[in-house]
């Protein structure tokens, strides 16, 4: 079987203008096997499906073979050294059309501490649970007789109970079916959101509004954004309605309040407890699609947008979040508009730096042939300043998030934020439930930032520590915060 070919830049070549503070890099592109296969039909972070520690994405071609409408899935896994040879395929299991139009990660649901992710097709949706060893055989099916249903999907907890849900688009007048996940979680639509195509041009999901529950955005074809909030039971009607054209929406934290913001279009809303339906900023060049990730070490979410460039170019951008996000474009890259340069775009952290690695794809390279391929770029791991941080209304100098996945059976990434202008002495150390220190992850002076790093499930001596609960402690400066990891082998 011809693997998708592999094309690997060792020089750094700019077909468009890199921004002087950001160290962007290409790190390859990856072509499709076949003229009129559309490899790079969708691009999306899976999150973890292999129990790794390492994020892994997957790129559709949902055309495959050469026009036939059959579809095929590419799986690559996150590595420490940006391998970019497919690792799993997945090919269309018979009876749909369209395979891999749409692929999304969704968090653990079969209770084991690994994501899973899903496949989307005309009339189904496919569920494949992840683990050590992956297989290309769904676990569950969700189907609807609509040809868009599928047309987008999304995950999160909507009902803050712990498990996550997934919400998938159908097209029609009743047009958004969430699946409330669980330890038995089945494929019959718990609630169903109303609204013309509602999520057609796609669905995002986050807690803007800080309540703890994740809210549901959702794009109209060429229309209006609605939002769902989360809550216990979910309303079937919208809470907010946006006005705009279409859109991709994405929901991140760009200016570091603690509440998630919502962008689609060119339009960003900062979120809060009551969200509002007036623009805060007019990102003038960012129209089509948009996904938000880590792209520098500050500790700001960044935009990564899509607009048109100079005759018959596309262009993918690059803003940078901040206490005050402004409408400068801080890194760009242009390509062909005709090979539908940065029609699907996302960010994943390939080699658990920190840092995000993004994708960027051109389903219709090289013209009229279809092809397809996708462009991996790597974030600026260099630390930079943030220049509006206002370090005095930090509450806290020191804050270590939960580490993830968690419960785990190999690898854990610890993630935790510093927020002083002066380098502090740091260390993260593992304990456990005697007390006993079991390996020294870190211990170095470190600077303003956000950092991951991954426990391997070993002790200082490089031998397997046994399954158990264990503390991860990290010590900056005078601050010492403490998190609980469960291993389970």
């Amino acid at each position: 079987m011809k693997k998708a070919i592999i094309s690997i830049f060792l020089l750094l070549v700019f077909t468009g203008f890199a921004h002087s503070e950001l160290n962007i890099e290409l790190l390859g592109i990856i072509e499709g096997e076949n003229n009129g296969d559309g490899f790079g039909s969708c691009v999306a972070n899976l999150g973890d499906i292999n129990g790794d520690g390492f994020e892994d994405f997957g790129v559709g071609a949902s055309h495959y073979p050469e026009r036939s409408g059959t579809g095929r899935v590419y799986i690559y896994l996150g590595t420490d050294d940006f391998d970019l040879s497919v690792d799993l395929i997945v090919d269309n299991p018979g009876g749909v059309r369209f395979w891999g139009r749409r692929v999304s990660g969704i968090k653990d649901i079969s209770g084991d501490g690994i994501d899973e992710f899903l496949i989307s097709a005309v009339n189904g949706v496919f569920l494949f649970y992840g683990g050590e060893e992956l297989n290309n055989q769904p676990d569950m099916i969700f189907y609807e007789p609509i040809y868009y249903f599928g047309q987008s999907v999304a995950s999160g907890d909507v009902n803050n109970d712990g498990y996550w849900d997934l919400i998938i688009t159908g097209g029609g007048p009743d047009s958004m079916y969430v699946y409330l996940g669980s330890e038995e979680m089945d494929t019959i639509p718990d609630f169903v959101l109303c609204g013309k195509s509602l999520g057609m041009d796609g669905i995002a999901v986050g807690d803007v509004n800080g309540d703890g529950y994740d809210d549901i955005a959702a794009a109209e074809y060429q229309d209006s954004l609605y939002l769902f909030y989360g809550r216990d039971s979910l309303h079937s009607t919208r809470d907010l309605a946006f006005a705009h054209y279409g859109g991709l929406p994405a929901i991140g934290d760009v200016n570091g309040d603690d509440f998630e913001d919502l962008i689609c279009y060119y339009h960003l809303y900062y979120g809060s407890t009551v969200m509002d339906t007036i623009t805060d900023v007019w990102l003038r060049k960012a129209r089509g699609a948009i996904a938000i990730g880590e792209l520098n070490r500050d500790r700001y979410s960044d935009i990564l947008g899509q607009s048109y460039g100079v005759v018959v170019a596309s262009r993918a951008n690059i803003y940078l979040g901040g206490a005050e996000v402004d409408t400068i474009v801080d890194w760009w890259w242009e390509e062909n508009i005709w090979d539908a340069f940065a029609s699907d775009m996302d960010c994943v952290d390939m080699n658990a730096d920190g840092v995000d690695e993004f994708l960027v794809s051109s389903r219709m390279w090289p013209y009229e042939r279809l092809r397809g391929r996708v462009h991996v770029f790597a974030g600026d791991t260099a630390w930079t300043a943030v220049a509006d941080q206002d370090w005095t209304v930090m509450p806290d100098d020191v804050d270590l998030l939960q580490n993830y996945p968690n419960p785990f059976n190999s690898r854990t990434c610890i993630r935790f934020l510093i927020n002083s202008r002066f380098p502090l002495p740091t260390s993260v150390c593992v304990y456990n439930s005697q007390g006993q220190l079991v390996k020294t992850l870190l211990e170095m002076p470190l600077i303003a930032g956000r950092y991951h790093y991954v426990w391997d499930g070993t002790d200082y001596m490089g031998g397997e520590a046994s399954s158990g609960i264990y503390f991860i402690v990290l010590k900056s400066g005078d601050i010492q915060e403490t998190c609980k990891a469960i291993l389970m082998r």
